[in-house]
């Protein structure tokens, strides 16, 4: 199963995956789900990952964590 935060699926959290909260930074996690080209579509849940509801800076503070780790 993909960690929530490597969005390209390639077992590697890295740059291409936090570009992808471009297309999600500010919106809240009801809502369609979010197009990332040349990624995939993903629900804005996976974004979330401090649970608050907001895709925010939180978020990406969570994500800084997994920077650079790989995932088995």
């Amino acid at each position: 199963d993909r960690w929530p935060m490597d969005f390209d699926d390639n077992r590697r959290v890295n740059g291409q995956d936090i570009l992808a909260y471009n297309f999600a930074f500010g919106l809240s996690t009801n809502g369609p789900a979010i197009f990332v080209p040349g990624v995939g579509t993903f629900e804005r849940q996976r974004f979330d990952l401090s649970g608050n509801g907001i895709i925010n800076w939180q978020d990406i503070l969570r994500f800084n964590f997994f920077f650079g780790k790989l995932c088995a």
